[in-house]
């Protein structure tokens, strides 16, 4: 009878000990999913910060974009365009200094 009191005891201590120790690797198992938790929302904020001020300077890059094609549309209505005859008026302009040039270039070379 005392030999199985004493293996009761022994059975008893070392199922203490166990239930200590486990209790032990839970609370240090809590830790460190509550480090990697925090890590996560940290991160996560991080990221949202940042697709924030990305948005915000999307929408600037949009904003200046549609500002310069209405300034290049204004200016174009602004001005007129230069018709095929002033095109061609300008080309034979340039052609008659050139020959003019190349006139008076032989004249000082002879």
């Amino acid at each position: 009878m005392e030999k199985s009191l004493e293996q009761f005891k022994c059975i008893e201590r070392i199922s203490r000990q166990t239930r200590y120790h486990r209790t032990y690797l839970n609370r240090v198992y809590n830790q460190h999913l509550r480090t990697q938790l925090d890590q996560l929302d940290s991160q996560c904020e991080r990221n949202i910060e940042r697709s924030t001020s990305r948005q915000q300077l999307e929408e600037k890059r949009k904003l200046v974009l549609s500002s310069t094609v209405k300034q290049i549309v204004g200016e174009r209505s602004q001005k007129p365009s230069l018709s095929k005859d002033a095109i061609q008026t300008k080309h034979e302009t340039i052609q008659m200094i050139s020959k003019d040039n190349s006139k008076y270039n032989n004249t000082l070379s002879v």
